[in-house]
């Protein structure tokens, strides 16, 4: 948490913030605090999402999921 920019002091649902939004790219210039309902960290998470449910499509391509299972 050190190497984020700014203070998360004043902040009431501090979260860090990708801002080029690439959770790969951890460099210090990259990442921000800010509030958790900053419409940036919003649109973050659901590129996230988006990305992981690209991933979990691609490797579960063909397979049939349990009905008991829940997303």
């Amino acid at each position: 948490a050190g190497y984020v920019q700014g203070d998360d002091a004043g902040l009431k649902t501090p979260v860090v913030l990708h801002k080029d939004l690439d959770w790969k790219n951890l460099n210090s210039d990259n990442l921000e605090w800010v509030e958790a309902d900053d419409q940036r960290y919003i649109d973050y998470q659901a590129k996230i999402l988006e990305a992981r449910k690209a991933i979990s499509d691609g490797v579960n391509k063909g397979k049939k999921v349990p009905e008991n299972w829940v997303r």
